[in-house]
């Protein structure tokens, strides 16, 4: 299952919920609601992050209601319920900057005066807000003779922390007070211009006028409304409740002796004639307010506003919260309306994503896995990723949004990359999923590792999945069991195979795969492999042989690891018969035991004992670098691929034929859909090869006209059937034909 719907929570009130004691945050009200709009939220804290791979420790409800951990990929869509701490503000900056992550109500501590200038632009709200300046401590008295009675605010401090109120009183005296304070004191003004900076310190204020609040039984009354966006994306009002403060109180926040009620009672007992059309206008007032905040502020999902009812029945609104507190519904006992400030996060995040899953579909983002044990390019990268540098680089040139994920990526021009480093394979896998959250692709493409395929579908449920299988070796122990092979292949979408040999393969040992399964041969670049037939190709071979000392050699290459099932240690076996017929030929062999790596293992101890007798007419290259190997078959005269085991294609061969070497080779696997028999080259049975390699090679040296066209007939079957481009094309074709039935 995929979890893409997070509730960001602080540290504090968690702490209460894994013990069953919170009322601010009730987890199980997200769940149900999350449940009913088709999703299970996942709950966290900013200390259970791992930025660095992008996943999270969340804790997921069980249907008996009790919190298990569980880590897992870091999820696109994360409601935040933080209220920052200063100690937060780093890591919070760093969730905000995540790409492909929507943190909404990411900004819920808002700046006082910065929503008062928003608010103060739209010309219908401006006539609403009290009048409201920036603190100066020089405009303080001229201020407060205006208006007679004044507030001084922190800007982002919520809960009536850190505020006066300062009241003009007898000669020329202030009286000042605070909230939850009993006795008010009373200063010269000068006194008290002195006292001010002491108090308020450097953190930014704002002065605003004092609005005159109704009354009842002489507990100053205003109202607390919770706007939220829902399940259209737009904001609605979830509630109201009228918050009363303690007897000539000067805030009405619970947290400082106030009261929440239930809104219509209050409003009657203040005095106000037509309850209904005052609720209404209140409604109009702070939808609008809404929606002018979230132009400037898109991320904005939560408001709560504060909005005041003067004894005229005119409407205000004294300022406006990031964090709507809901628990002040519960204390009103108004129940329905406290649940519903739970459920309407989780509408808006299932309309989020909806919208989220639809651009990810007109995107029509395809991303390509590769395993991320070699890079895309370089001495130690394999024939997978050359398959999907090759061909993602070209089919991204066709105008798709192509992402290919693994290790040295960013030497792709065309495709998009998305460079994955890890020190584990898990660590690597669970990087990738955080990518995948984050591009949200409508196809996936994994390469050669069908284990993974069950991890991507219930991740990415929405998504197409395709499989290409490049070879058998991950697809039987000691990689994968067949009952778990099966599980994984019902998985994906479509199989895509090198060769048809593979695609039989797979059918037998999976029957139910069939219908899913279509080859899609690979191919060479035919402006790199240039045939031995064009003359600057000859002059590059001239100049390459002399500087190795092989011109006037009949020279054989061997291109491929080191390792028995390659048959190496057959070819020398049978060399020196080779020599003994034509002394000028000489042995190319280029590879190591691994990827890039030179190796002294005790096959490569054995092949080296082998050569010992004929030293001089043998050269070892290591691995060569794929971007230059094309340098080495054209120094060459004959290829020869004596494999053991059956190869599910043989992309060596293929770069043997388009160079215009005719090829010896072993008739197994995919070899012979790219090897024509006696046409382009010569194939052994593995029974025959130890009788049959020296002869056949023999006769192939002595005969360089049927080289010649055995070569030639080579590059033409690569130029009709075998390029890259039209590998590409038939992968273009593939993807599009699956997009269009996902739409």
């Amino acid at each position: 299952m995929a979890y893409e719907v997070g509730v960001l929570i602080s540290r504090h009130i968690f702490r209460d919920c894994l013990r069953g004691r919170s009322s601010f945050e009730p987890l199980d009200l997200y769940n149900r609601f999350g449940q009913c709009v088709g999703f299970q939220p996942v709950f966290f804290t900013l200390d259970h992050i791992s930025f660095q791979d992008r996943m999270v420790l969340g804790y997921l409800m069980s249907p008996t209601g009790k919190l298990e951990a569980r880590k897992m990929p870091l999820p696109p869509l994360i409601h935040n319920r933080i209220k920052p701490m200063f100690r937060d503000n780093r890591e919070l900056a760093r969730l905000r900057k995540l790409t492909g992550i929507t943190l909404f109500n990411a900004d819920n501590r808002l700046d006082k005066w910065n929503v008062h200038q928003i608010l103060s632009q739209n010309e219908e709200l401006r006539s609403q807000l009290p009048d409201t300046v920036c603190f100066k401590l020089s405009e303080v008295e001229s201020f407060l003779s205006r208006y007679g009675s004044i507030y001084l605010k922190p800007s982002n401090k919520s809960l009536a922390i850190g505020i006066f109120r300062l009241d003009r009183d007898e000669g020329n005296h202030v009286r000042v007070s605070m909230p939850g304070k009993q006795q008010s004191k009373v200063y010269p003004i000068k006194e008290l211009l002195a006292l001010l900076p002491e108090w308020i310190g450097s953190t930014p204020y704002i002065m605003q006028q004092t609005l005159p609040l109704i009354r009842i039984k002489n507990q100053p009354a205003d109202i607390r409304t919770s706007v939220q966006r829902g399940g259209q994306g737009k904001w609605q009002v979830t509630g109201m409740v009228a918050r009363v403060g303690p007897i000539d109180g000067i805030a009405t926040n619970v947290a400082v002796g106030g009261q929440a009620q239930s809104l219509r009672p209050v409003l009657k007992q203040g005095g106000v004639q037509n309850v209904d059309t005052v609720c209404r206008q209140i409604e109009s007032m702070v939808l609008k307010a809404a929606q002018t905040l979230s132009e400037a502020n898109p991320g904005l999902a939560d408001l709560g506003f504060d909005v005041a009812v003067d004894p005229q029945g005119r409407i205000w609104i004294i300022e406006v919260n990031g964090r709507d507190l809901r628990i002040t519904f519960r204390q009103a006992k108004n129940l329905d309306v406290w649940r519903k400030t739970y459920g309407r996060p989780m509408e808006y995040a299932s309309f989020l994503l909806k919208r989220m899953r639809k651009e990810a579909k007109d995107r029509s983002a395809i991303a390509v896995l590769t395993p991320g044990v070699q890079p895309i390019k370089g001495r130690t990268s394999g024939s997978v990723e050359t398959v999907v540098r090759e061909t993602t680089e070209r089919v991204a040139q066709q105008n798709r949004n192509i992402f290919v994920l693994g290790t040295g990526t960013n030497v792709l021009k065309h495709a998009r990359p998305l460079e994955v480093r890890a020190a584990t394979r898990r660590q690597y896998w669970n990087r990738v999923w955080g990518h995948l959250h984050q591009i949200r692709p409508a196809l996936i493409q994994v390469e050669n590792r069908p284990a993974v395929l069950q991890r991507i579908r219930s991740l990415f449920p929405d998504s197409r999945i395709l499989l290409f299988l490049h070879s058998d070796t991950f697809i039987q122990k000691p990689y994968i069991r067949p009952e778990n092979l099966r599980l994984n292949l019902e998985c994906c979408d479509g199989i895509l195979t090198n060769s048809a040999f593979l695609k039989q393969q797979i059918s037998q040992w999976v029957p139910a795969s069939h219908d899913k399964i279509e080859s899609v041969h690979l191919g060479v670049d035919l402006d790199r492999f240039k045939s031995l037939q064009d003359p600057k190709a000859q002059q590059q071979r001239y100049v390459k042989r002399k500087q190795m000392g092989l011109v006037g050699k009949k020279v054989i290459l061997f291109v491929g690891r080191f390792i028995p099932q390659k048959g190496l240690h057959v070819l020398l076996k049978v060399f020196p018969e080779i020599l003994k017929e034509h002394p000028e030929a000489h042995l190319l062999i280029v590879g190591g035991s691994h990827y890039g790596k030179e190796m002294m293992t005790p096959y490569v101890r054995s092949l080296k004992q082998q050569t010992l007798s004929f030293q001089e007419a043998t050269t070892w290259l290591p691995f060569v670098d794929h971007t230059q190997i094309q340098d080495i078959y054209k120094i060459s005269d004959l290829l020869v691929t004596p494999s053991l085991i059956r190869e599910s294609f043989g992309l060596v061969n293929l770069e043997g034929m388009a160079t215009g070497l005719p090829v010896v080779s072993v008739a197994v696997g995919g070899i012979p859909e790219v090897v024509k028999d006696g046409v382009t080259g010569t194939l052994l049975t593995r029974r025959s090869l130890q009788h049959q390699l020296a002869p056949v090679c023999n006769d192939l040296l002595s005969h360089p006209e049927k080289m010649r066209k055995q070569g030639l007939a080579g590059r033409r079957r690569v130029e009709e059937y075998f390029s890259w481009d039209r590998t590409a094309d038939q992968l273009n074709g593939i993807y599009q034909r699956f997009l269009e039935e996902d739409k």
